[in-house]
């Protein structure tokens, strides 16, 4: 399974280990779709290997993190739906 998880500086990342200190965004068996997911509600950063957790203004890390969880989760649902009607 790939793991996209945020270390405790607000970096998103992608792999099949996380490391100590970091935070489980979701983990999903398609490294694509999770990639397309992060790609989509993630700004990529300078290196295109890593993203940036969207903070808002006043918004603590935690809340953010949550918030975003729900939206790659929310993402990869309706793919998943999507890929279902084509069959």
């Amino acid at each position: 399974m790939a793991l996209a998880y945020c270390m405790p500086n607000g970096v998103i990342r992608l792999g099949w280990h996380m490391p100590a200190g970091a935070q489980l965004i979701v983990q999903h068996g398609d490294l694509f779709t999770l990639s397309a997911a992060l790609t989509r509600h993630a700004k990529v950063s300078d290196d295109k290997e890593t993203y940036l957790l969207p903070i808002a203004a006043g918004e603590t890390q935690a809340a953010a993190l949550a918030k975003f969880r729900d939206r790659i989760k929310n993402h990869i649902s309706l793919a998943a739906a999507r890929g279902k009607e084509g069959l």
